[in-house]
């Protein structure tokens, strides 16, 4: 019986977490690089321990994105230098600083990392991936609005 109600509780959160195909960025048609601007995705991957944060992405105060777990969403920018910012509440946030070139795709993966080693302090980091594994990273997670 204790197998049981573990196996179906193991279920019912797999099919809680699951996204629908419909909102699967592999679903979707892939956008378009355009020839005087970048196309920067930004991307977090489903983890059950940060489910309900959502991490904000500015760019010179700008707010950008909205990411929420397990998802994918991605922004023109004109080409030249620019800092992104990543806010999470409740954990610190960093900035990323790139040279983004027109007619260009960049790939930044949302990771939480701690740098406290008791685990009490984290920050929300961003980590630059290429195009190959962020693409397969990204495929089942959803679809978010994008600016």
């Amino acid at each position: 019986m204790r197998r049981l109600t573990s196996l179906l509780l193991f279920v019912l959160i797999g099919a809680c977490a699951s996204v629908p195909d419909a909102e699967k960025f592999k679903n979707h048609a892939a956008p378009t690089v355009r020839p005087d601007q970048a196309l920067v995705f930004v991307y977090r991957e489903d983890l059950l321990a940060f489910d309900s944060k959502k991490v904000l992405i500015q760019e010179g105060g700008k707010s950008l994105w909205l990411i929420p777990n397990g998802s994918v969403s991605y922004a023109y920018l004109a080409p030249g230098k620019h800092t992104l910012a990543s806010y999470a509440w409740d954990i610190g946030g960093t900035e990323y600083t790139g040279d983004f070139e027109a007619g260009h795709s960049y790939y930044l993966k949302l990771v939480f990392k701690k740098f406290d080693p008791k685990l009490v302090l984290m920050e929300v980091a961003f980590e630059r991936v290429e195009a190959v594994d962020a693409q397969s990273d990204m495929a089942d997670l959803r679809l978010t609005d994008h600016p």
